[in-house]
């Protein structure tokens, strides 16, 4: 777009940020401010929906309309506000007088418009202006209904916690639950029925829940759905049951593979590897949890100490040939393992639930309603910690806490990893690299050749089935970790080389501090690796917890 491209008319002036073309036309040529275009709308229109704050700020300035409707929807400006998501410019308006309670022709309100567009801080903001979270418009659908509609679990669980119906029906007699199965929609599915909603109760027509899915053939929700009023099982023993799991099915599969013949052994390691995909799905089978899942984490800690048993009972030669070495072994896994304990147990990063904080949700709502800060200086608000969310920081659903640069939930250490931890999760994924190099080549000089012999590397695996069989399984596991820790470092470069997590990298266009209107770009990437790492890891000047606005220089 060239700027100095005279514009057609005021409307265009105000879409495109033009200040001193809207002034031209109100002050030169007389166009009335509150005129409208074909459709009705005004320019105040446009400036809302294109967040133009400095034009709003000069319209407001002449006393124009903010009453004025369009003629297509009946839209206020303020509803036009509240669909770009202008958290600063919806409270300018209300300020002057704008009416939060006006609906469209639809019966659409600013707070479902709010959830359509999936504008949680705003739709926190009109329910603490007094807004009817059960509100309905003119079919019937409440707020809860459209967070439902459109997949948004941070709207949804926002509703539930102001007491919205969970089962409020519509004119079609459709639930909340209705409307999240006939889309599709897994995670909306979830958290309606964990809280509580109905999936006996039939519309209008007649139809469960489960009947939209099967009308859809959407097996992932039949699943689900069949499944959930299977499990009555607690929490907590479910938890420990899991957990029993990971140590058990390591040690059994390990017993039977060393003391079976081949034949035998490789059905069980097939059958091992289907259990340890069964059980690191979700903690209840069949059902969509965010609920911690202990699986992984126990099942990599009986392996390792399996591995460990291998070593020091098995391998005992390399330690009687190669001291120095079998030394500089055994102290990296004691590093490794403090890091892992480090990792699994330690703060990454969570953002302070402080309600004095200059960013606690209150302060947050009262920067909005007053009208006066900037659109960058407005946080969005995390409606389970009721807190806003500094950049690069989002909300656990395990943790259930927001974590300051977050870069993934490790399921290896049950733990985020985060602004705190980033640097130590960096150490251990090179260690663990170089444990599992060391390991591969302890294991080949220890698989056996027949009658003592050097067979080749080939030669002595295979001899390696009747002579040394937890030598070889243990092998074979060693082959799995080390690519897996390859993988884990390559990872890693990618991600410090860009100055992005683990988490921004997989959906760029879900941050908007990437999104731009020349497409992705990256604030924080200095082009230097070096730097980036700095900045990421180990720059006291960059606290993650509070940032709120990109560093200068960064």
């Amino acid at each position: 777009m060239n700027l100095n491209e005279p514009v057609a008319d005021i409307f265009a002036a105000a879409r495109q940020g033009k200040l001193e073309e809207v002034k031209r036309f109100v002050e030169d040529e007389k166009v009335s401010y509150d005129s409208k275009d074909k459709d009705g709308n005004t320019a105040l229109h446009w400036a809302c929906f294109h967040k133009r704050t400095r034009v709003v700020d000069y319209l407001l300035s002449k006393g124009c309309d903010l009453h004025a409707v369009n003629s297509t929807e009946r839209n206020t400006a303020l509803h036009w506000a509240v669909m770009s998501g202008a958290k600063s410019i919806v409270g300018r308006l209300i300020n002057r007088g704008a009416n939060e309670f006006h609906v469209d022709r639809r019966g659409y309100g600013c707070l479902h418009i709010a959830a359509q567009y999936g504008h949680t801080t705003l739709a926190l903001f009109f329910l603490d202006r007094g807004i009817p979270v059960d509100a309905i418009d003119l079919d019937g659908h409440a707020p809860l209904h459209w967070a439902a509609y459109m997949n948004n679990v941070p709207l949804i669980r926002l509703f539930l916690r102001h007491a919205a119906d969970v089962d409020k029906t519509d004119k079609k007699g459709m639930a909340p639950v209705h409307w999240a199965v006939t889309k599709g929609h897994m995670e909306a599915t979830a958290a309606l029925v964990e809280a509580g909603a109905h999936i006996d109760r039939r519309d209008a027509l007649d139809r469960l829940p489960i009947d939209h899915a099967l009308s859809k053939n959407l097996q992932n929700l039949i699943r689900y759905l069949t499944a959930h009023s299977r499990f009555t099982i607690s929490h907590k023993s479910m938890y420990t049951g899991r957990a029993a799991c990971g140590v058990a099915i390591p040690v059994f599969t390990f017993l039977a593979l060393v003391s079976l013949p081949i034949y035998f052994a490789l059905p069980v390691l097939a059958l091992f590897g289907a259990l340890f995909i069964r059980f690191s799905g979700p903690l209840y089978p069949g059902l969509y949890t965010n609920l911690a899942n202990p699986f992984i984490k126990y099942t990599a800690m009986t392996v390792y100490a399996l591995c460990a048993y291998v070593y020091f009972y098995s391998l005992e030669a390399h330690m009687d040939s190669n001291m120095v070495e079998a030394v500089v072994f055994i102290f990296l896994n004691v590093v490794y393992v403090a890091l892992w304990l480090t990792l699994s147990y330690t703060n990454p990063g969570f953002i302070p639930k402080d309600p004095q904080n200059e960013y606690a949700a209150r302060n947050v709502l009262m920067m909005i309603s007053m009208g006066e800060s900037e659109e960058a200086d407005i946080p969005e608000v995390c409606t389970t910690c009721m807190a806003g969310q500094p950049l690069r920081s989002s909300h656990c659903t395990v943790c259930n806490r927001c974590v300051a640069l977050k870069d993934h939930h490790s399921p290896w250490s049950n733990n985020c990893v985060g602004h705190r931890s980033l640097w130590l999760y960096l150490i251990s994924t090179v260690l663990n690299f170089v444990i599992n190099f060391m390991f591969f080549f302890i294991l080949v000089g220890a698989l056996p050749g027949e009658d003592g012999g050097d067979n080749g590397f080939f030669g002595n695996l295979l001899n390696a089935y009747s002579v040394r069989p937890q030598v070889f399984y243990v092998f074979l596991l060693n082959i799995l970790m080390l690519l897996s820790s390859i993988g884990a470092v390559v990872e890693r470069y990618r991600c410090l080389k860009a100055n992005m997590t683990s988490d921004e990298t997989r959906n760029p266009y879900a941050y908007p501090y990437f999104r731009s209107s020349q497409g992705l770009q990256n604030p924080f990437d200095t082009g230097s690796i070096i730097s980036n790492t700095k900045a990421m890891l180990c720059d006291s000047s960059i606290d993650y917890t509070k940032m709120y606005h990109v560093p200068r220089g960064v």
